[in-house]
């Protein structure tokens, strides 16, 4: 009989894996009508440049971690009965956010024109005032996006996810028919426009969702003793992510040193990686965080330990082969995502920083689900001071290694970056949750990355011997679905003859809800515990 806790964190995960791989696709949709509309000449490269400052100021109010500090404040006050001190929690906590958020949008717009000078002084003159025009209408979006991210943790601390799932869709909804509809005439302004007019829509769902949750906000108590908290709380997290989004700027600052149209193909294998990331490691730990922020509360190592060696083994096993097989089919996925030639050379060049970016998918993603974790146990130090680990990594790779090897070392510093993290991360877990052992945190990723490498040499073999089809894009098809198909087969016979050890509840739970996945296991006749349970 299975927990009701690991079925709907099964169910969960699976809205907000659906939710993020939709996201995700519309980002990668996003990029590729930007790229067919205005080219990877550089026309571009002041659109991509204009959302570094709005990200900043994202990152100074911690937006992307409001639910990392509410869902578990809320869902503890909660559990505990405390409904109407929630709600003038959640309304303090809105009202100051709202303030700071006035303020430096304020600051920000006053301060573009100099940001574009000194971090984009790659650019051409024209390109930094285009960038800085584009910053000030994406600075709109930024706020409102910040804003409807409070009323998305509170739905998410009711176990509410569908707020969360949908911003993300819409958001990039709104960015791809901005650009459509404003075209080559109207520049990146059609695109910025249609991005502000997303943030707005999305403004108004988490308010819709807001409503319908236990935590509607009723009048705000600055006095309350756990405001303080939450601020202290958030000030790591501001920290981690702020410096998140200078990493990022200085990585687009130097890209803009490195010719026209290096932004644009440094941002398309990017948008790429981001793709597997949201599918798995980011919705899970999206939605582990409520369930382990209660068994933390009740000082439920075990369990927690439990959830966490589960959710390693999931992203250890589905990641493997995106890696190697995503590295042998790039070209061909890349020139089907942008409809450019595989054997173009711009093709090539995204292809190879893509590859370089997925041999850090593990480590990105076992990081997002380590956060958590921490998260849950009220720990906000260690996650900060390991993203500023990754950050001063990764800077110091690159400013080693740019002047060789041009976009490549950025890349390489954000894969090699992200190893590193993870690798810290799991020192640390291991000290506050001593129920989990190394094999828990490293070997349940050996495993599959063994297993998945006679996957990637079929998809190889296979379509070395295409060769002769020539290239177009039926052909890059045509390759990229049967290398595809024989990397999958041969992964998942051997997966299901070893029964490997993410053949757990949770995993059970995630499996079963892809019709497709059941079925080819009945097919096989698998005998491991993910058939059995079927």
């Amino acid at each position: 009989m299975k927990k009701p806790a690991v079925k709907s964190l099964g169910r969960s995960g699976v809205l907000l894996s659906s939710a993020a791989l939709a996201s995700r696709l519309l980002g990668w949709v996003r990029i590729t009508v930007l790229i067919a509309i205005f080219g990877t000449t550089g026309q571009l490269d002041p659109l991509l440049a204009a959302f570094r400052l709005p990200d900043i100021v994202f990152g100074l109010v911690a937006a992307g971690s409001f639910s990392t500090v509410l869902v578990p404040a809320l869902a503890g006050l909660h559990a505990r009965g405390e409904v109407q001190r929630a709600r003038a929690l959640f309304a303090s906590f809105f009202l100051l956010i709202g303030s700071v958020l006035l303020l430096l949008f304020l600051l920000a717009f006053a301060a573009s024109d100099r940001f574009s000078e000194v971090v984009f002084a790659g650019m051409s003159i024209a390109s930094r005032a285009e960038a800085r025009d584009l910053s000030r209408i994406l600075l709109f979006s930024t706020s409102l996006l910040a804003l409807s991210s409070i009323g998305a943790a509170a739905a998410a601390a009711a176990d509410r996810f569908v707020a969360t799932a949908a911003n993300g869709i819409i958001y990039n909804l709104g960015t791809i028919a901005g650009a459509l509809i404003g075209g080559v005439a109207a520049g990146g302004f059609g695109a910025a426009v249609g991005t502000a007019t997303g943030a707005l829509l999305v403004f108004a769902l988490s308010l819709r969702a807001l409503a319908t949750s236990p935590f509607r906000p009723s009048a705000p108590n600055l006095r309350d003793p756990m405001i303080p908290q939450l601020i202290r709380s958030l000030a790591p997290r501001i920290a981690s992510a702020l410096s998140v989004q200078v990493l990022f700027a200085y990585f687009i600052g130097v890209a803009a040193g490195l010719g026209p149209g290096s932004i644009t193909l440094w941002s398309y294998a990017f948008t790429l990686l981001q793709v597997p990331l949201a599918l798995v490691s980011s919705a899970m730990a999206t939605a582990i965080l409520p369930r382990a922020s209660r068994m933390a509360a009740q000082a439920n190592l075990s369990a927690l330990a439990g959830i966490t060696r589960e959710s390693i083994g999931v992203i250890a096993t589905i990641y493997a082969p995106m890696i190697w097989v995503g590295i042998v089919l790039a070209p061909q996925l890349v020139g089907l995502a942008t409809g450019i030639s595989s054997s173009a050379e711009t093709v090539g060049q995204m292809a190879g920083l893509l590859s370089i970016l997925l041999l850090g998918l593990c480590g990105h993603g076992v990081t997002a689900l380590l956060m958590r974790i921490f998260y849950s146990l009220g720990d906000t130090v260690r996650p900060t001071l390991s993203d500023l680990a990754y950050d001063v990594l990764g800077v110091a790779i690159a400013a080693l290694l740019v002047p060789k090897y041009g976009l490549a070392a950025l890349a390489g510093a954000l894969s090699a970056s992200a190893w590193a993290q993870a690798a810290l991360l799991s020192w640390q877990v291991r000290r506050r949750v001593p129920q989990l052992r190394w094999w828990d945190l490293f070997g349940q990723q050996l495993a599959p990355l063994l297993l998945a490498l006679p996957a990637a040499c079929a998809a190889y073999l296979l379509i070395a011997e295409l060769d002769n089809l020539g290239v177009s894009p039926v052909t890059d098809l045509v390759r990229l679905v049967a290398g595809g198909s024989a990397a999958v087969a041969v992964y998942l016979v051997a997966l299901f003859a070893i029964q490997p050890p993410a053949s757990t509840p949770l995993a059970v739970a995630l499996f079963k809800a892809v019709p497709v996945m059941r079925r080819l296991v009945r097919l096989g006749g698998a005998r491991s515990r993910w058939s059995a349970d079927a």
